[in-house]
């Protein structure tokens, strides 16, 4: 009789233990947030830096600007560098005005020295500079590089 009493005991236990773990179950949903995404990250001491600009081939006085993220004394921290590039085009046929703007995503890149990167921090201290692709045809950048800068006493 002991041992029948002993096997209803463990068997309450479980189906007790069993309905908790249940009933909580349910709530650690709600209890419980969804770990955050990249883009819901925010990171200390970050900056944005966003800008746009057009180079027209056939005008010599339209180049890639250059664009410059740090100074001399921090060392850069590159988060996230992209770009969208819109090709500026059009085509007159029987005297009709076509436009065929093409509008692309490019993963960007900045530079220090002879070392290209995404993302990550600069090989050595100093500013970096944004990398654009050489474009033959008239083209508008948009850009957007998220970066932080270190000092020495973050």
């Amino acid at each position: 009789m002991n041992e029948e009493n002993s096997r209803q005991t463990t068997l309450k236990e479980f189906g007790l233990v069993f309905l908790v773990a249940v009933m909580l179950s349910g709530c650690a949903g709600e209890i419980i947030p969804d770990p955050p995404t990249d883009d819901d990250r925010v990171i200390p001491n970050s900056s944005t830096l966003e800008g746009s600009f057009t180079v027209l081939v056939g005008d010599n006085n339209s180049t890639t600007p250059v664009i410059v993220l740090g100074n001399s004394t921090t060392w850069l921290e590159v988060i996230n560098c992209n770009y969208t590039a819109t090709h500026l085009s059009f085509t007159v046929d029987n005297n009709t005005v076509s436009f065929h703007n093409y509008t692309f995503e490019v993963g960007g890149y900045v530079s220090q020295g002879n070392t290209l990167w995404s993302n990550g921090y600069a090989p050595s201290i100093g500013s970096v500079e944004l990398h654009f692709s050489d474009f033959t045809y008239d083209i508008t950048i948009n850009y957007t590089v998220t970066y932080r800068e270190w000092r020495g006493t973050e």
